[in-house]
């Protein structure tokens, strides 16, 4: 796509309508949830921008089936948008280290670090250079994203940044849920958006996108059987 991703556009088109983005990605987040994938890696990185401004989520190198038994070697996903339960490590019954994998609640933090970087155009804990220390931040349950001061086009509303901090709750379980998050957001964003760009198709303009830009016929739930399978 000529518009490359979310970062490099938002760099290159900074007073640009920026809202649409948020409701495109929680928009498709929603419907992976639905299917009970988990994206695992959301990032501004990872979500590309189509030739008409919609944003669409990519790179689903470590997506998953939702399984909540299952654990990992190693932490999953990208620091500085990870929810702090994955660096929890725990032990299995060999006396191995292991770590959750991410799950539908973790998706949600990461969902609120890309809204970070689609109003403040900077990339979440920007004040730590060092991924270690934004880690050891996260596990000592110190921090959220500092909000900006700006009151230009790169700062956040307060309506966004209340919902944003409700994704940020430490307590995985008190974080909103996708559908709760795209009707609060749909209902902000109306006297923004217009007709033609809220409109859904089976209420996921995303994936009619997606569509859109793909050649080859994808068939979601043979997707979640296959994912199964090679997490069994």
């Amino acid at each position: 796509m000529d518009n490359g991703d979310l970062c490099d556009f938002l760099e290159s088109h900074p007073r640009g309508p920026r809202n649409i983005f948020v409701f495109d990605i929680i928009n498709g987040l929603s419907y992976l949830h639905e299917l009970g994938i988990v994206h695992g890696d959301l990032k501004g990185k990872n979500v590309l921008i189509s030739d008409d401004e919609r944003a669409l989520i990519a790179d689903f190198g470590i997506s998953y089936v939702a399984m909540s038994t299952r654990h990992t070697t190693s932490p999953k996903g990208s620091v500085r948008w990870s929810a702090p339960e994955l660096f929890a490590d725990e032990h299995n019954e060999n006396g191995s280290e292991v770590y959750a994998l991410p799950t539908p609640e973790s998706d949600i933090w990461s969902f609120s670090c890309v809204c970070y970087e689609v109003f403040a155009r900077k990339m979440p804990f920007y004040q730590y250079p060092r991924d270690n220390k934004v880690m050891a931040t996260l596990l000592r349950g110190e921090e959220i994203p500092t909000r900006p001061t700006s009151h230009g086009p790169d700062g956040i509303d307060d309506f966004m940044w209340d919902i944003m901090k409700k994704c940020w709750n430490y307590a995985p379980k008190e974080r909103p849920t996708c559908s709760e998050l795209l009707q609060l957001i749909l209902e902000h964003l109306k006297p923004m958006v217009s007709p033609r760009q809220a409109q859904t198709e089976d209420g996921h303009a995303f994936w009619k996108a997606m569509k859109a830009e793909s050649n080859e016929e994808f068939n979601y739930q043979e997707a979640c059987q296959i994912l199964t399978r090679l997490l069994s």
